[in-house]
């Protein structure tokens, strides 16, 4: 065993991606009378590298009796292979009537939005009263992220390009402007929302190919599991209700 998987597993060995905490929040809230909205859905609800991921969203997908997939690229729609409903269109213009919804999901998405308030008004508008909109997206207070802010647009754009194998078309500027829990308060206080739930997660590691990086990340990720540090770490499994 090298000395970076030494390292992972006694200093980090309940590490797991966050997409997991994604998905089981999903499974919690998607039941047989939840009509329910993928945003920026691409080409898959849960990604490829889960052993079972398209079984569990083809099972997700079929307990709820309709289920619509919203993305702006319809290269990526045409793709998907579990969601048949699918609409291309701007997430903050949502082709779509009032209360249509009693769930809307995002799934990495909320960090390309630049207008928070515009598109909780619009998921507003198609949720029925009581929905929920859970959201899966990095938390601009880990390190990372914070470090990142600082590299130019197009350069971020490429390299997301490249670390994780994407075409450039599936790419989009990022403004994390719902990106840390003081502004998803009060961006949801404003537009007539209420938080259920914040979780900050973990997830897995991005620098496993460049061993003093990864044993550096390994060492950071460690100290982020302490409570006292949760708020800086990578990302943000959110619920809000539509009051």
């Amino acid at each position: 065993m090298g000395v970076v998987a030494t390292a992972r597993r006694k200093l980090v060995p309940g590490l797991r991606n966050s997409t997991w905490v994604y998905r089981e929040a999903l499974e919690s809230l998607v039941t047989p009378a939840t009509r329910w909205l993928d945003l920026g859905c691409g080409h898959q609800l849960l990604p490829t590298w889960m052993q079972d991921g398209e079984a569990a969203a083809a099972a997700l997908i079929g307990r709820s009796p309709f289920v619509v997939g919203l993305d702006q690229v319809p290269s990526q729609l045409v793709k998907h292979n579990t969601i048949t409903r699918r609409v291309a269109a701007d997430i903050a213009r949502l082709p779509l009537r009032d209360g249509a919804f009693d769930l809307v999901s995002a799934n990495m998405v909320l960090e390309h939005v630049a207008d928070g308030a515009r598109l909780l008004k619009e998921v507003g508008r198609v949720m029925s009263p009581g929905g929920r909109f859970v959201f899966h997206t990095p938390n601009r207070r880990f390190y990372q992220i914070a470090l990142s802010m600082w590299v130019p647009q197009a350069m971020r754009r490429r390299a997301a390009s490249l670390i994780e194998g994407r075409e450039m078309d599936d790419v989009f500027p990022t403004h994390y402007r719902m990106n840390t829990r003081p502004a998803i308060e009060s961006l949801a206080a404003a537009g007539g929302w209420t938080v259920e739930n914040v979780r900050f997660v973990n997830s897995g590691l991005t620098m496993t190919r460049i061993p003093v990086l990864a044993l550096l990340e390994i060492g950071v990720t460690r100290l982020l599991e302490s409570p006292a540090m949760a708020s800086a770490r990578s990302n943000l499994i959110v619920v809000l209700r539509k009051d």
